[in-house]
């Protein structure tokens, strides 16, 4: 029987990410603080198996900005690095606080009474 996890946003996971773009705007570049909404969309997309169906968005910012790479260097490697950034620091989040769901698709048990 499969087992079924009860996932909660990522809290800590944005607030670390946007610490780091900043910090990165102070020492790397400006164009850092684009990746600013990419790096919460990566947490909240970020899901604890990776899959593609979650991260699809995440994975077309990526592509877009290594795209854009090509042509400006610092925005391209901010969209990518912060969205990716951001997926795997949500994801990494989401793993640590998920926690065992009792009552999966409308089956509850009797020692539970949690929603």
């Amino acid at each position: 029987m499969t087992q079924a996890y009860s996932i909660k946003p990522a809290i800590a996971a944005p607030i670390i990410a946007i610490t780091v773009i900043v910090g990165l705007a102070f020492t790397w570049s400006l164009w850092a603080l684009i990746g600013i909404p990419l790096a919460i969309l990566g947490t909240i997309c970020g899901q604890p198996n990776l899959n593609l169906a979650d991260g699809c968005l995440v994975l077309i910012a990526v592509g877009v900005g290594l795209l854009t790479a090509i042509f400006h260097r610092e925005i391209g490697f901010a969209i990518a690095g912060s969205s990716f950034g951001g997926m795997l620091a949500g994801a990494a989040e989401k793993t640590i606080r998920m926690v065992p769901y009792d009552g999966a698709l409308g089956v509850s048990s009797d020692t539970n009474d949690d929603p």
